[in-house]
């Protein structure tokens, strides 16, 4: 058995475990036999090779069902169909692999709903063979609209298993597992030194050789930790390192040759130490209006653009004027992690119309079209990163190159000394947007303690009240406006992180415009650090690009807040919030907060109870509140040692605290207009984990019905509760929250 053809299947056996999502199209890896007409010979480099395998690994998803059928030759039988489960897939991949022990000749298809690029199938189950992956001559167009470009994987399917493999019982065990991963040493080339190619190299053998789900899952388990493969980075597991330590002293080769196992080694020295990605760059064909539909040639990151200079005695010389005819700078083996099947466009868009366009965030330019006369018009394609890919954006690094034309400085790269940024947006200027520059955000390896990053974004539908007035439902990090008045909108959403929100407790926060309360914020959440937030630099509207770095909020940042100015509320800016994960920190209280009924005097000036994080104010002189609340801290609370304290107004020493560890868990109000207050006061439980941290507190500032009390600088930050409250002016009417810092 060639190592090439091993390792293929071996990794399409590995990639029905990683990625997939719900699409309407379903994709088919089909293998060939020796005999098959669709077979062929690969002729490739090891690294090019996992560089194309691990492409495919990525592009199938942990959590949703693959299908895996096998179809014997001129029989039609099938081992197992609609697969649903990880044990069931491996189980059914160990059977595969004894058939394909014993001689039978298989095309064997793994079916996945998210594997965009690597081919499709038409509405009778009919495969289409994949172009080679490796040759770009013969890769087919990308769809415009949908971004997919087919690729051909070809491989003979008839194996003999036991060639230098170790196997005993038809299974291996731990020592014959790293036996295997030495046997693939020797049989290589020395071992790359890119991170992707190690990874690939050891996962690929992780569920090849254990058919029962628990030895599978636990060798999966330490190769995960071991190489920064799964959501969190965890560092090597003592107990695997161990073992291969303890291999390596046994079975380690003295003919120069080194061991995978040893290699290892160097993951745990600095397994955070990734250094800088490097990347090779090609220069791609001239484009235009005229040609190719105006689509540019690769699809792929870019990395720098150009402009042809008009030949004067060419035919086509007219089409070069201008900056009219373009070429790209770009690494196409860096397409492949792009994950284009999220591809969204952006534009059109010229010097007459804002004369800019950004990607959504954590998205970059993957390819440009032009229209109109001399490319005056320009389309932008975007993509994400595929996710678990070592690759990503950091958007805090966004520069803007120089104008570049075809008379003046004729090519620009995003950065010209360390080439590893690209492209995430363009603008334009003078006739037939002639003068180009270039906005690149720099390439980087994610480091999975910083996933918050790496949220998938997509673009909504345009709203506005004549189709109903309500966008869809989902975390916003930015805003499109269009029409005349930023009359229609379109929202930057995160789909994934949608399902992670509990709508059943959803509040509606009043109704706002230019002519009375110019902005609204929305309360803290569970997964929200408030330490983390702030307006974005400018207000935008119709004119501008919603998405650019000054109005959108950052990479991993989410809308808590909207304000607006201008005639219509034309002009709209945004109030961002940092997006983390639920780490016991003493900063973060794990809890839900709810917005209570108003409650005033009238209505026996009683409010619910619990910890209070923020108070609104409604009717004449504050009359009517309404509480941000924790009922689920107040479980934590020791009620039979609360105490009343007041009443208290602005002509009655104007406040009142609570005594040391106490917090607010209460109000009643008296007097007219709600004038005088007492606060019931409440500790904390013996037995409780929370606590009050008297060294973080103080002081909030006035507000009243005038301003909006889920402003920033009125109500307590996330992890802070209310312990003391002030007064002045008549009847009470602007009051001052004293804040307190919980810990666990």
């Amino acid at each position: 058995m060639k190592l090439s053809d091993f390792l293929l299947r071996a990794v399409l056996l590995v990639s029905s475990l990683a990625f997939s999502s719900a699409y309407d199209i379903i994709h088919n890896i089909v293998i060939g036999d020796n005999n098959d007409t669709n077979g062929h010979q690969l002729s490739v480099t090891y690294e090019d090779y996992v560089s194309c395998l691990w492409a495919i690994r990525t592009h199938f998803a942990d959590d949703n069902p693959i299908q895996v059928s096998s179809y014997v030759k001129d029989d039609s039988r099938t081992l197992s169909n609609a697969v649903s489960r990880r044990d069931d897939i491996v189980s059914t991949l160990f059977a595969i692999e004894m058939e394909i022990k014993q001689g039978t000749q298989f095309h064997l298809i793994f079916q996945s709903e998210d594997l965009h690029f690597v081919g499709w199938t038409n509405t009778q189950g009919q495969s289409f063979i994949f172009k080679d992956c490796f040759d770009s001559t013969t890769r087919s167009d990308i769809d415009e609209t949908t971004g997919r470009q087919s690729l051909e994987l070809p491989i003979n399917s008839h194996y003999n298993i036991q060639d230098g493999l170790p196997l005993q019982d038809e299974e291996l065990n731990i020592d014959g597992f790293f036996q295997s991963l030495q046997y693939l040493r020797n049989f290589t080339y020395p071992l790359p030194s890119d991170h992707e190619s190690i990874a690939t190299a050891l996962l690929v053998y992780v569920p090849v050789f254990f058919s029962e789900a628990s030895k599978f899952n636990t060798v999966r388990s330490y190769t995960e930790r071991l190489l920064n493969f799964d959501l969190e980075f965890f560092r090597a597991d003592e107990e695997f390192m161990n073992l291969v330590d303890n291999w390596n002293s046994n079975h380690n080769r003295h003919d120069g040759k080194r061991s995978l196992l040893l290699t290892v080694d160097w993951w745990k020295d600095d397994p955070n130490d990734l250094g800088e990605p490097k990347f090779q760059y090609d220069k791609s064909d001239y484009f235009n209006s005229d040609s190719q539909n105006g689509m540019s040639p690769v699809f792929g990151p870019i990395f720098g653009l150009g402009c042809r200079r008009p030949d004067y005695s060419s035919t086509y010389r007219y089409n070069h004027e201008y900056c009219g005819t373009k070429y790209l700078w770009t690494d196409p083996s860096l397409s492949f992690s792009l994950n284009g099947h999220k591809t969204v466009k952006v534009g059109p868009f010229s010097e007459e119309e804002k004369g800019q366009r950004f990607c959504p965030s954590n998205m970059v330019v993957n390819r440009i079209k032009c229209s109109g006369k001399h490319c005056d018009n320009m389309t932008l394609y975007c993509s994400p990163f595929v996710r678990y890919r070592l690759y990503n954006v950091d958007e805090s690094t966004q520069i803007t190159t120089k104008s570049v034309s075809e008379e003046g400085l004729g090519s620009q790269w995003c950065d010209e000394n360390t080439r590893d940024y690209v492209v995430n947006g363009i603008s334009c200027e003078g006739r037939f947007c002639d003068n180009v520059k270039l906005h690149c955000v720099k390439v980087i390896y994610i480091s999975f303690e910083e996933e918050s990053l790496f949220v998938d974004y997509s673009v909504s539908p345009w709203f506005s009240e004549e189709s109903g007035g309500l966008s869809v439902q989902a975390p916003i990090n930015a805003i499109q406006c269009g029409g005349l008045y930023c009359d229609n909108k379109s929202l930057v959403i995160s789909e994934s992180l949608s399902s992670s929100l509990d709508y059943s407790k959803t509040v509606k926060v009043g109704s706002f415009s230019e002519e009375f309360g110019s902005n609204q914020q929305y309360r803290s959440s569970y997964n929200i650090d408030e330490r983390s937030q702030g307006w974005r630099p400018a207000f935008f509207s119709e004119e501008q690009d919603g998405l650019a770095p000054d109005y959108k909020c950052a990479a991993g940042y989410f809308v808590n807040g909207m304000a607006c100015t201008g005639r219509y509320c034309n002009n709209i800016k945004l109030h961002c919030v940092k997006l983390v994960y639920g780490r016991d920190q003493d900063w973060f209280i794990h809890q839900q907060y709810r917005v209570s009924p108003w409650f005033s005097e009238e209505s026996g000036g009683l409010s619910v109870r619990g910890p209070i994080n923020a108070i609104q104010c409604g009717g004449r002189y504050c009359d009517k509140k309404s509480l941000v609340y924790s009922p689920m801290l107040s479980l934590k609370l020791n009620f039979a040692m609360g105490v009343w304290i007041g009443p208290f107004s602005e002509e009655r020493s104007g406040y009142r605290m609570c005594p040391q560890n106490y917090l607010v868990v209460r109000i009643k109000c008296t007097g007219r207009y709600c004038d005088n207050m007492h606060l019931y006061c409440v500790p904390f439980k013996a037995s409780s984990i929370y606590q009050v941290d008297k060294s973080s507190q103080g002081w909030r500032s006035f507000y009243s019905e005038e301003q909006d009390g889920l402003r920033s600088n009125y109500k307590c930050t996330g992890g802070y509760f209310v312990n003391g409250i002030a007064c002045r002016g008549s009847y009470c009417d602007n009051i001052k929250l004293h804040c307190v810092k919980v810990t666990v």
